[in-house]
């Protein structure tokens, strides 16, 4: 049985692009920008029209050290957006996989009442519905003193660190899926993108099934149709009963398979290695497998 917190069910958990133009000025919803880069670095110039914009570290990330932040500078950082606790968020990326990390990030802190857009900007422009210029990224604040701390009960289950992916190593009851290209699986690069910056190997976890990302997006970066979805799960020998933990290269792509397994086809025991490979791929004595 899934622990995740309970969606409203008046509101879509994945929501599609014509779903959220017909409530783009409800005063219950705010719509969230999770940026890769910023502006000037790169990323977007335009934004969902009222949509209030972060990058994503800015938002989810301790400015001091590679830790998330706790429930309470989440909420705080949102507030300095205008963005009240009672409000339902609907988040969106610049690339889909943004939006779900923050959606994964949230949860952890025991924050539930939050969507993803299915599709994000990109899904949104091709529809041609309404954008304004992206003229402000709103600035982290601090983390709130004594905010570093265990999420929520609910949700502390759903992230599995690297001590213990080495301690269950060859453990046949956790199936380890590897989210990234079959590139970067076989070690022919560490990046997506072509790049081999972010770790000091390549290669893969040993024991872990490939689950590429890409195949789970159509065109326009929306999830494909759940009959789809569970067809490519079956093609890759997955399990749903079986305890799963999956991980990309910094964890993004793997928090939208996460969606996909738990919320879509059913997975009840879904762990995200955030760490994935940028941290894998750089451990001393860290065994690998090409």
């Amino acid at each position: 049985m899934s622990t995740l917190p309970q969606q409203t069910a008046a509101i879509p958990l994945l929501a599609s692009s014509a779903w959220l133009a017909r409530h783009l000025h409800d005063p219950h919803i705010s719509v969230i920008a999770i940026l890769s880069r910023k502006p000037g670095d790169g990323g977007p110039t335009v934004a969902i029209e009222g949509a209030h914009a972060f990058h994503w570290k800015e938002l989810l990330w301790d400015e001091r050290q590679r830790q998330f932040v706790g429930a309470d500078t989440l909420r705080r950082r949102l507030a300095s957006a205008g963005v009240g606790p009672q409000q339902h968020l609907v988040l969106y990326g610049d690339h889909s996989q943004f939006a779900f990390y923050a959606r994964w990030v949230l949860l952890r802190a025991g924050i539930a009442n939050v969507s993803v857009l299915d599709g994000g900007l990109r899904g949104w422009l091709a529809d041609a519905l309404p954008t304004q210029a992206l003229a402000a990224v709103h600035a982290a604040l601090p983390a709130a003193g004594g905010d570093l701390q265990q999420p929520a009960r609910a949700t502390a289950d759903i992230r599995i660190g690297r001590d213990q992916l080495l301690q269950r190593l060859g453990d046949d009851s956790l199936q380890i899926l590897d989210i990234r290209s079959q590139e970067e699986y076989d070690g022919q690069r560490v990046g997506p993108d072509g790049g081999n910056h972010g770790a000091e190997r390549a290669g893969h976890i040993p024991g872990a099934r490939l689950f590429p990302f890409a195949s789970l997006l159509d065109e326009h970066s929306r999830l494909r149709p759940v009959e789809e979805l569970r067809a490519l799960a079956s093609a890759a020998g997955l399990d749903a009963q079986r305890e799963t933990a999956v991980y990309c290269r910094l964890s993004h792509r793997s928090t939208l398979a996460f969606f996909v397994l738990t919320e879509l086809l059913g997975f009840g025991n879904v762990r995200v290695y955030d760490g994935s490979w940028t941290e894998w791929g750089s451990l001393v004595g860290a065994p690998i497998a090409a």
